[in-house]
């Protein structure tokens, strides 16, 4: 995320030419400003942590938008005990 990310910029214009310079540099400045890949620290956040409560939530709401048919549980969608030391005792 830190750096130029211009070789990134150039992968994903070839992946798909709707990847305009101007929508791949508001994406990457709406990423650093929201904090969306490494988290915020002051919030306890970090990268690689993925919240058990905001994961719930976000099962419900595509269980209540009809995306999904059933109700799926955390430990079908991801294995904590993967995560990085540092990371995944900031999951319980």
């Amino acid at each position: 995320m830190h750096g130029d990310p211009e070789e990134t910029h150039t992968v994903l214009r070839e992946l798909n030419a709707a990847n305009v310079p101007a929508l791949n540099d508001y994406s990457h400045a709406a990423m650093m400003e929201y904090a969306v890949v490494e988290g915020d620290s002051k919030k306890g956040e970090a990268l690689g942590l993925i919240d058990r409560d905001k994961l719930a939530q976000t099962i419900s709401t595509l269980l209540e938008l009809g995306l999904i048919e059933n109700d799926i549980p955390l430990d079908r969608v991801i294995d904590y005990s993967i995560l990085p030391a540092e990371v995944g005792s900031l999951t319980r």
